[in-house]
């Protein structure tokens, strides 16, 4: 076999990761921008060994909170005093819009303990967990990358709390009716996509059900700028990715919010 036909090889071995909705590119930008991010994300020889040697690598320790459980996050001078001068703690940064969430009580949804990066990169997460309903979206809704992605949390950030007397309510927001699998299937390209939105195959269990909208995707922080969403894009209340697409390579606790394409709804006020 000549070089070329190894290189050739070598980069189809590399570039086989499963993808997932996290590395769709749903904002609009101009064509050179998405060719050269593309040509990045997919080439790049160093990355992409990285993700090769970390699709079996191991888990990280477990956090001494269990999903289920209640607790509280710690006051702003208490969590202060666990960062770095990079407001990090063992490496995670605490976001400027997570103060916001001090001195409140949350339930743990999940324990995380491996995740794929931003590079598409398996990586050991311990003592971490997810808090129900706690986003990037902050309090306000409106903060983060757009995609209210889950927010992490170290376990030095929390304690044990007891579950309060009143729990949130549900949202407010409109109701639609993801369409049958048909029509979705009918609707997409050869690669699974629709306008390059992949509909995973976990999403087929919710289809024909009434569902509330959480949210229209109005921007995206995607190629480390705001884009406005180039598709008609929605978040539907507490759905979110379990990493199953990703098979043997799984687990991926990110828990990052479903993207459902205007076209794979319908209103059912």
């Amino acid at each position: 076999m000549t070089i070329a036909g190894l290189v050739h090889q070598l980069t189809q071995e590399l570039t086989a990761t499963p993808e997932c909705q996290f590395f769709n590119v749903v904002g609009a930008h101009p064509l050179q921008r998405r060719a050269w991010e593309s040509v990045r994300m997919h080439c790049g020889l160093r990355t992409n060994l990285k993700r090769r040697r970390s699709s079996a690598g191991p888990s990280g320790e477990p956090s001494q909170f269990a999903a289920g459980g209640w607790v509280r996050v710690l006051d702003r001078e208490s969590i202060q005093r666990t960062l770095s001068a990079a407001s990090k703690t063992r490496g995670l940064l605490f976001l400027p819009y997570q103060w916001d969430f001090c001195d409140r009580i949350y339930r743990v949804q999940a324990v995380m303990r491996r995740m794929v990066d931003d590079d598409g990169v398996f990586r050991p997460v311990s003592r971490t967990v997810l808090l129900a309903g706690v986003d990037c979206g902050g309090t306000s809704g409106t903060t983060g990358c757009g995609r209210r992605c889950p927010i992490m949390w170290r376990d030095e950030w929390l304690q044990v709390a007891a579950a309060p007397a009143t729990q949130p309510g549900v949202a407010g927001g409109s109701y639609v009716r993801v369409r049958s699998a048909d029509e979705i299937r009918a609707s997409l390209d050869a690669s699974g996509k629709r306008d390059g939105l992949l509909f995973m195959p976990e999403m087929y269990r919710w289809t024909g059900r009434r569902l509330r909208v959480l949210k229209q995707v109005q921007s995206v922080f995607e190629y480390a700028k705001h884009a406005p969403a180039a598709l008609p894009i929605y978040i539907l209340e507490g759905l979110q990715c379990s990493g199953a697409i990703l098979g043997e390579k799984s687990p991926c606790d990110r828990r990052c919010s479903i993207l459902w394409h205007g076209d794979w709804l319908r209103d059912d006020a």
